[in-house]
């Protein structure tokens, strides 16, 4: 579709879609030799046979030779193999070595099906099936609860996002992804601004116009800082016509033959 502006778009498409690719490779280390990637049933028979670990345990593999391990829940995975695959670059998951995913995806929820108000993590389809392949034990019962109540955040950061216009297909609810409804394309050779397609990886900024104020620093610039006001004065407006893409469009069908 044509839209009315980059600068209208730009605003609202701030993220590309990723695709999780699953690493195929597995050792004797981390999972039984008779786990079968393909099959969820004999995949949870064999993840009861897992060891159980201590949140010491897994802190000790947090990169180098050691390894890198997460906790999700009250599962344990050895993700060493995944990290150079990972979509959002190696330095943002090697956040979490040795530590719970959920403190993360609480706020990067592109992983995530569904989060409870207790901090607990339900992960989408794609992403549990490649899960279930690092998974090489427990954690133990008393750190599991200790885990869940460092997951809770005291504030929501999606607690605040704007409405968005109900005409929308809704793709995720949070972080929100969305789109123009197919029916919908041909009814304007402009898609009007409230249309545009969302896809957003962290929550929309929510800003105080009065105290917000953005600072300029570095090597060889005069350091100064910018109130809301001052960046729209010095903003050149102009609109051209031009045609924008997600960069994740058709994810759903690469997913189908990943």
């Amino acid at each position: 579709m044509l839209g009315s502006g980059f600068r209208r778009a730009a605003g609202l498409a701030l993220g590309s879609g990723a695709l999780l690719a699953a690493h195929s490779r597995l050792d004797d280390r981390r999972v039984p030799s008779s786990w079968p990637v393909r099959s969820a049933a004999a995949c949870e028979a064999a993840a009861s046979e897992l060891p159980t670990f201590r949140r010491d345990d897994v802190a000790k593999h947090a990169g180098g030779d050691a390894g890198v391990w997460v906790m999700l829940g009250s599962r344990v995975f050895d993700i060493t193999h995944f990290i150079e695959n990972h979509p959002g670059g190696m330095d943002k998951i090697m956040m979490a070595a040795g530590k719970s995913l959920e403190p993360f995806w609480a706020l990067y929820r592109q992983h995530v099906e569904r989060a409870g108000e207790d901090g607990s993590i339900e992960a989408k389809e794609h992403v549990e099936q490649l899960l279930q392949e690092y998974q090489i034990g427990w954690l133990h019962p008393d750190d599991v609860k200790e885990a869940a109540a460092c997951a809770r955040a005291a504030d929501d950061p999606y607690a605040n996002q704007p409405a968005r216009h109900p005409a929308l297909k809704v793709l995720s609810e949070i972080p929100c992804s969305a789109e123009l409804p197919a029916s919908l394309m041909m009814d304007s050779w402009l898609t009007p601004a409230p249309l545009w397609y969302v896809r957003h990886h962290h929550p929309v900024p929510d800003l105080d116009a009065d105290s917000f104020r953005l600072r300029v620093h570095g090597l060889g610039v005069q350091d100064r800082e910018y109130s809301l006001a001052q960046l729209q004065a010095l903003a050149q407006k102009a609109e051209v016509a031009v045609t924008v893409q997600c960069g994740g469009n058709r994810r759903g069908e690469d997913n189908d033959v990943r």
